[in-house]
């Protein structure tokens, strides 16, 4: 048997309809409007939210920027550099890559490097039985002199 009267529009179209006059709306504004209407009890917000993201609405609802709140962007320009840590293997330096310039070493430390050298080479020969090794040293050590002597 059919209901005699009018009958009001659901919650739920409510919604709808009052989202799609209104898309700033949130749970607040239909509540106050759904009560305006003269309609008894409330409407959860959770129905406010499904509705408005059914609806595409979803989302934060932030104020507009006005002119006095300084439409300008307050933050540094963009400089290019990158922000951490570097990686391990950009880490690097060039030194351990063999890619120093002889021009740049001072005499104390090529002195240092041959003391260097010689303790290493001693304590190899301490070692006893790697005359390789002992050679290797002593190559090495002839190389590193005679690539400081062409720079100079």
């Amino acid at each position: 048997m059919p209901r005699a009267g009018t009958q009001s529009p659901g919650k739920t179209s409510f919604v709808k309809e009052f989202l799609h006059n209104h898309p700033e709306g949130n749970t607040a504004a239909v509540n106050e409007a759904w009560k305006a209407e003269g309609m008894k009890g409330g409407i959860s917000s959770t129905l406010v939210n499904k509705t408005r993201s059914a609806l595409g609405l979803s989302g934060n609802l932030r104020r507009k920027r006005s002119a006095k709140d300084g439409a300008a962007s307050d933050k540094p320009a963009y400089t290019g550099k990158k922000r951490g840590r570097k990686p391990k293997n950009a880490a690097v330096s060039a030194s351990a890559v063999g890619k120093t310039d002889g021009a740049r070493v001072k005499p104390g430390q090529l002195a240092e490097l041959e003391a260097d050298f010689d303790m290493l080479l001693f304590k190899v020969m301490g070692l006893g039985s790697f005359p390789e090794i002992e050679n290797s040293l002593r190559e090495t050590r002839r190389l590193l002199y005679g690539g400081f002597a062409t720079k100079r």
